[in-house]
C-alpha cells in the first residue's frame, strides 16, 4: 500500500455519514483497494456471491464502510491457500523470514499514526488503549524474530527413565488458526469449555464435548438440551452434512476442507444463533 501516495491526495467530498466519519487520509479508491484484498473463490459464481456487510460505529451506529462478505467456498479456498502459502514459508531459510518480521515491526512503528486512526474508527477506542495494541503486536513481532531460532530447534529433555529413554522436544506448525469475530456464542461455547464435537453414528452425535475441571472430556448435555443426528440438509442451495439437536432448533452445517479438517456454520432460529443476521462459523479438526 503506497500510504504516502495516499496521503497527498485530497479526500473526497463528504457526501455521507460514511466519509464524514473515516479518517481523512482514507480515500474511496484506498477502501476499494482494502476490499480488494478479502479473497475469493476462484471458482464462484458470480450468482453466488453475498451483497456487503456495512460496518457501523461503535458510538453511534452511524455507517463506518461497506465490506465483502465471504461464502463457505470462500473460505474453504482462503485456508487451502494458506496452507500453500505456510509451505512456502517453511522453506523460506530462517534468517530471512525472521528479516521480513522484523521489517514487518519496524513498518508498523512507522505507520502506526495511520494504524491507531483506523483502530479509533472501526472499535471506538481511546487513542491510548488503541495504541496498546499497536505495542503489543510490535513486541510480540520483534521477540519471535529474535528468539525464532531458538524455539525452532529440537531440544534434548530427560525422559522418565535416564539412559535407557530418550526425549526430544520438537515443535511444529499448527496450522489454519482462526480469530475471534466476538459472537455471543463462541463467549457461550468459551464459557462451556467446548472442544469440539463426535460423530458416532448417524442417530448419535455429540455436539459439545467440553472439558472438565480435571482435564477429562464429557459430553454437556445440560447446555445442549440433549445430543444430536446427523441429516442431509440443503443450506443456501447445496445439500450439506448436518447435525441436528435434539433440543434446540439448531443446525450445524458442515463442507469438508481436507481430510483432516471441517468447516462449520451454525444455523437455526435467529433467537438462537443468530447475531444481527450473522451466523457462527467455526472449524473441526480430526484428533
Amino acid at each position: 500500500m503506497n500510504t504516502e501516495q495516499d496521503q497527498t491526495e485530497a479526500p473526497p467530498p463528504p457526501s455521507s455519514s460514511v466519509a464524514d466519519s473515516r479518517p481523512a487520509w482514507v480515500s474511496g479508491e484506498l477502501l476499494e483497494q482494502w476490499c480488494g484484498w478479502v479473497h475469493r473463490d476462484q471458482s464462484r459464481q458470480e450468482a453466488d456471491a453475498l451483497g456487503p456487510v456495512t460496518a457501523l460505529a461503535p458510538w453511534d451506529l452511524t455507517p463506518i464502510a461497506p465490506v465483502p462478505a465471504c461464502t463457505p467456498k470462500d473460505v474453504e479456498s482462503a485456508a487451502s491457500a494458506a496452507r500453500a502459502a505456510q509451505r512456502d514459508w517453511a522453506r523460506t531459510p530462517l534468517a530471512r523470514r525472521a528479516g521480513l518480521v522484523l521489517a514487518f515491526h519496524d513498518l508498523l512503528l512507522q505507520r502506526q499514526d495511520q494504524v491507531l486512526d483506523l483502530i479509533q474508527w472501526e472499535t471506538g477506542k481511546a487513542r491510548y488503549h488503541a495504541w496498546q495494541e499497536v505495542a503489543q503486536v510490535a513486541a510480540i513481532a520483534r521477540h519471535y524474530a529474535r528468539r525464532s531460532a531458538r524455539y525452532l530447534t529440537t531440544r534434548r529433555v530427560r525422559g522418565m527413565v535416564p539412559g535407557l529413554t530418550k526425549v526430544a522436544e520438537l515443535r511444529v506448525p499448527k496450522g489454519v488458526v482462526g480469530i475471534s469475530a466476538g459472537h455471543p456464542v463462541e463467549q457461550v461455547l468459551a464459557h462451556s469449555r467446548w472442544h469440539g464435537k463426535r460423530f458416532i453414528a448417524l442417530d448419535d452425535a455429540k455436539p459439545l464435548i467440553c472439558l472438565a475441571q480435571d482435564g477429562s472430556l464429557y459430553s454437556d448435555t445440560t447446555a445442549g438440551r440433549g445430543e444430536a443426528s446427523l441429516w442431509n440438509v440443503e443450506f443456501r442451495g447445496e445439500v450439506t452434512a448436518t447435525m441436528v439437536y435434539d433440543g434446540m432448533p439448531v443446525f450445524d452445517h458442515f463442507k469438508r476442507v481436507d481430510d483432516n479438517t471441517l468447516l462449520g456454520v451454525m444455523n437455526g432460529k435467529a433467537s438462537a444463533v443468530s447475531a444481527s443476521g450473522h451466523l457462527f462459523y467455526f472449524g473441526l479438526e480430526r484428533e
